[in-house]
């Protein structure tokens, strides 16, 4: 009868230990990840991250320039965020690069980039910029040069919309996973620029 009495004891302990013991394991390792995370200088060059953004998502090497402004707050735990990458060019043959490129077009940026990256104001209705420091735009206003939009969001959420009166358009779904690319010819500077929402 003990030994009945012993099994059915170890039986509800583990039934129950586990799962709390599992729920313990999750939570600890979240809040690591954002103690790891809230102790990160956002604004200290993070190399990996450059060479995801520009050699992976825009398809140009790391010998473009020197990179002169970094800000990156992506992590925690669904490790979403913003990057700005500024880089100084001074290689004159990138603009014909980007040219004889299909993926890179001419300025102006598209209605959709100008809204992430400047803000749009329709009427009363003020939209963005989405990417921003302050409420204000990270990249000045580019009147020459060549910007590329990857749209890095699953295929099965690319057509999602937040009211259906409205166009299929970045701007209109409920998350943001894009890098875009916007190259300065008058200065010579690559802006890149992630948001992951």
């Amino acid at each position: 009868m003990n030994r009945v009495i012993r099994k059915m004891v170890i039986g509800i302990s583990c039934a129950v230990l586990i799962p709390v013991a599992f729920c313990c394991l999750i939570y600890g390792v979240f809040f690591l990840s954002m103690a790891i995370e809230e102790s990160r200088d956002p604004t200290a060059v993070n190399e990996s991250v450059v060479q995801s953004l520009v050699q992976g998502d825009l398809g140009l090497g790391l010998h473009v320039g020197e990179i002169t402004g970094f800000y990156d707050d992506h992590g925690g735990w669904l490790g979403d965020g913003e990057t700005y990458i500024e880089i100084r060019c001074p290689d004159p043959g990138l603009a014909g690069t980007l040219a004889g490129r299909g993926d890179w077009q001419p300025m102006p940026v598209s209605r959709d980039v100008r809204i992430v990256v400047y803000g749009l104001v329709e009427g009363n209705v003020t939209r963005g910029p989405v990417i921003h420091s302050g409420g204000k735009p990270r990249v000045p206003k580019i009147e020459h040069g060549y910007w590329c939009l990857v749209d890095r969001q699953p295929e099965s959420y690319r057509t999602e919309r937040v009211r259906d009166d409205e166009p299929y358009s970045i701007n209109n779904r409920y998350s943001y996973n894009l890098t875009i690319g916007l190259y300065d010819t008058d200065h010579d500077i690559l802006y890149v620029l992630a948001l992951d929402t």
